[in-house]
């Protein structure tokens, strides 16, 4: 009896593949954070082993010390790519750029996120991948095991996904009096087939998770949800994941910053 509980431990293991740029590691180890802890579940965190360290180094305090430990991080290989400097001095957009041959290696990790995806699957009943919109080669090798399926993770909000993938939505929006800026100079040129060409392979999964929450973005996510190419998806809002929120630590309420609580008093 004691065997089986054991072998029970982890019966679920969540594999999280972020995009590796600040802002999608932090969001996506939020998640990692918070699902940590939950009985029968293991939470993997694969990336990149410098990454892995930015994404460690640079979690918000609010989390605790040692918060980390319960993940298990997986540095995954990728090859060695150009790093240019900013380029401050752009006229046409101020997306960094220079992240782009990072961004194009990246999916060099399909191979060695997939030997980890099947030695997991073997070892656990079921696995959940929760990869970055613009991570959805996953998706494909989480497909081709039977006991394995794929969330696709949206950093942006609900809105922001209308405006890049339904531009017919968004013009609806605008001609109701809702003002929305243009795509152009918000990304590359370069960027956006990229991110289209991953975006276009997150249909092998089973749902979409977005960092929203519907008391801000209600509208905009059943606009989302009405498309077809989400009708038959699960579609689950799974923020805000901001630390500044007031946090279960240990048995008590961690309190937010006082910069928060002044703020809250303004009102």
């Amino acid at each position: 009896m004691e065997r089986g509980s054991h072998e029970q431990a982890h019966d679920v293991a969540v594999v999280v593949v972020p995009l590796p740029a600040q802002s999608h590691l932090a969001q996506l180890l939020h998640l990692s954070l918070l699902l940590c802890g939950r009985p029968g579940v293991s939470v993997h965190y694969a990336t990149s082993r410098t990454h892995i360290r930015q994404a460690k180094s640079r979690l918000h305090p609010a989390w605790g010390s040692g918060s980390v430990s319960q993940i298990r991080f997986h540095e995954l290989p990728i090859p060695a790519f150009p790093s240019p400097p900013p380029d401050l001095n752009s006229a046409s957009t101020k997306f960094p750029a220079h992240f782009q041959p990072m961004f194009d290696v990246f999916e060099h990790l399909r191979t060695p996120l997939s030997t980890l995806l099947r030695s997991l699957s073997t070892s656990s009943h079921r696995v959940v991948v929760v990869h970055d919109s613009l991570s959805s080669f996953v998706a494909a090798e989480a497909a081709a095991l039977h006991n394995v399926e794929s969330y696709t993770f949206h950093c942006v909000p609900a809105l922001f996904q209308l405006v890049f993938c339904l531009p017919s939505v968004a013009d609806e929006l605008r001609d109701g009096g809702l003002s929305l800026p243009p795509l152009d100079g918000i990304i590359t040129e370069e960027f956006g087939v990229f991110a289209r060409r991953q975006l276009a392979e997150a249909s092998a999964g089973a749902g979409t998770l977005f960092n929203t929450c519907r008391p801000i973005e209600g509208l905009f996510i059943d606009l989302v949800a009405r498309e077809p190419e989400y009708r038959d998806r699960k579609l689950f809002t799974v923020g805000p994941l901001s630390p500044m929120a007031l946090l279960l630590n240990g048995g008590g309420l961690r309190q937010p910053h006082e910069c928060l609580d002044w703020l809250d008093k303004q009102a």
